[in-house]
């Protein structure tokens, strides 16, 4: 090693070192905090709608692309986490796509029962079906249809799912 290096790791060791020692001895901690991003629900939705289209033109992963941006809009869009679901769905990714419709789920459970949307319950039955978990299935197709009574879809998936669990 040359005099230049052994002087320079010399001096990052003596840093280290009043670092180590400095911030051992201080009972007081900093908090630092963030600035939270600011959640934007119309952009969520603007980005949802195109990634929509995106779908309907066969084009997954430009949707993806957009719902990654409508989630950072808005982290609790029970809609965005529903319509990623779908994509993984689509794609045949149950797993992931039962990921998304539970979060979209639980996102929906936070809204009351005149405005929660049916949807992410009947998608995460489907989901569930895939997988083999009729049961868990059937719940959510009650839920969903609990949600929409008057809805033929819900009705008819519903009764087909208990059709078929006999």
């Amino acid at each position: 090693m040359n005099h230049t290096t052994t002087h320079y790791i010399a001096r990052l060791t003596l840093c280290f070192t009043l670092l180590c020692a400095t911030a051992c001895s201080n009972t007081q901690h900093v908090k630092v905090t963030l600035p939270a991003a600011k959640i934007n629900p119309q952009l969520a939705s603007q980005l949802n709608a195109q990634a929509s289209v995106l779908l309907q033109e066969d084009q997954p992963q430009k949707a993806l692309a957009l719902l990654k941006q409508a989630i950072s809009a808005n982290p609790q869009s029970a809609r965005t986490y529903n319509n990623f679901g779908k994509i993984y769905y689509q794609q045949s990714q149950f797993n992931d796509a039962l990921r998304m419709f539970r979060k979209s789920v639980a996102l929906n459970a936070q809204v009351d029962n005149d405005t929660a949307n049916p949807e992410p319950h009947n998608n995460l039955a489907m989901a569930y079906e895939q997988v083999g978990k009729h049961a868990l299935a059937i719940k959510q197709y009650t839920q969903a249809h609990t949600l929409a009574p008057l809805d033929i879809q819900y009705t008819s998936t519903l009764a087909a799912s208990l059709h078929d669990a006999g």
